[in-house]
């Protein structure tokens, strides 16, 4: 069976901070029996300290603290140790270039973790790398728990733009290498829901606004995950669709946190900016509130 990544790269700056996202990325190794390549990259005029702890200004240094982390992952994970000794102004182009020359498959990173949807991906490494590179990159926070398997993974998909799908092919291979059931989820909104021009519309004829609501559900939404749904069992993944409604985001934390999605498998565009890549998309809404790492996987453009 194929595994949809062999190599996963994470890149660490000497802080637990980073450190939080290697329970995730142990899990997905050893699911997908990829191999992990931990890597520092010396930053140039870096400050004294890096979330708390001192910041790594020496090869030995770095060599000594990655080799640390890969012995703390010993056992049935192939871990290789990458330090990148010259000094580096664009830590995040590094890194992308880094994924290149390794043949890295997705890059694992942790976010800041802070309260706030701007804080959490604004200016941040994560956001940086996600708009350099075309690989997948792994998203969690350090609070989140990481599962110990991988047994539910969830992709939502918005069945008027069809964008979402460039992320099922990578989820489905995932699903059918750990043997987890894919949940594919579009939402519905209501009309206490309903935002731009069709709110002005909802609130003349609220009865009537609801009736096309539940017709564009039965008429357009259900049939298409039927047939999303139908094409995936065909190729043996264990598959469900599922019609959430109300507010978008609302309802897929819902739909993750009662059928306990281990991965939730997003397409996201990498345009530059904080507006366009993050803010107003279902990975926006996600990034600072769900419980479940994040898989972003670019849309092209």
């Amino acid at each position: 069976m194929s595994s949809p990544f062999k190599r996963i790269l994470v890149p660490l700056d000497g802080s637990r901070l980073a450190e939080s996202i290697l329970p995730i990325v142990t899990t997905l190794a050893r699911c997908l029996h990829a191999k992990v390549s931990l890597l520092h990259i010396i930053e140039e005029h870096a400050p004294q300290t890096i979330h708390g702890y001192p910041h790594l200004t020496s090869s030995e240094e770095a060599e000594r603290y990655i080799a640390n982390v890969a012995k703390g992952m010993e056992g049935d994970i192939e871990v290789e140790q990458h330090v990148h000794g010259t000094e580096e102004h664009d830590v995040a182009l590094s890194i992308s270039r880094h994924a290149e020359e390794l043949g890295a498959d997705v890059i694992a990173l942790c976010t800041h973790g802070r309260s706030g949807l701007r804080r959490v991906v604004s200016g941040s490494i994560a956001q940086q790398v996600l708009r350099q590179v075309q690989v997948p990159v792994i998203l969690a926070r350090p609070d989140m728990r990481a599962p110990s398997r991988l047994e539910t993974l969830m992709v939502p998909l918005d069945s008027n733009t069809g964008e979402g799908e460039v992320a099922v092919p990578i989820a489905s291979e995932i699903a059918r290498v750990c043997e987890a059931t894919l949940n594919v989820v579009s939402v519905v909104p209501t009309v206490a829901t309903l935002t731009g021009d069709k709110l002005a519309a909802a609130r003349l004829l609220p009865n009537a606004t609801a009736a096309t609501l539940d017709t564009e559900a039965d008429a357009q939404v259900r049939p298409y995950l039927e047939r999303l749904i139908r094409q995936l069992v065909s190729e043996g993944i264990k598959a469900r669709g599922v019609i959430g409604r109300g507010n978008t985001i609302n309802a897929l934390l819902k739909e993750a946190n009662q059928n306990k999605a281990d991965l939730i498998v997003v397409a996201t565009h990498g345009r530059a900016g904080l507006g366009a890549l993050f803010i107003g998309s279902i990975a926006a809404g996600l990034v600072s509130k769900v419980n479940q790492p994040l898989l972003l996987v670019r849309i092209a453009e």
